[in-house]
């Protein structure tokens, strides 16, 4: 996380295994971080696949640049 977040102190219950595999699958140390890495990703998905839903079939093959 680059920029400061003010944090918020919540109570979940979790099923461990599911924290344990978030926790090797986001490359983080702890629970809290695993919970964190997952609402951004999520987001971050949900944000993209909106944008994709937009923008179906209204852009050019050449529109965007290729890396």
């Amino acid at each position: 996380m680059s920029e400061k977040v003010r944090l918020v102190r919540r109570s979940y219950f979790v099923d461990p295994r599911a924290a344990q595999r978030a926790k090797r699958v986001l490359g983080v140390n702890s629970e809290s971080a695993a919970v964190r890495a997952a609402l951004a990703e999520v987001v971050e998905r949900a944000t993209f696949w909106r944008f994709m839903a937009r923008t179906h079939g209204k852009l050019k093959a050449d529109a965007m640049e290729r890396s």
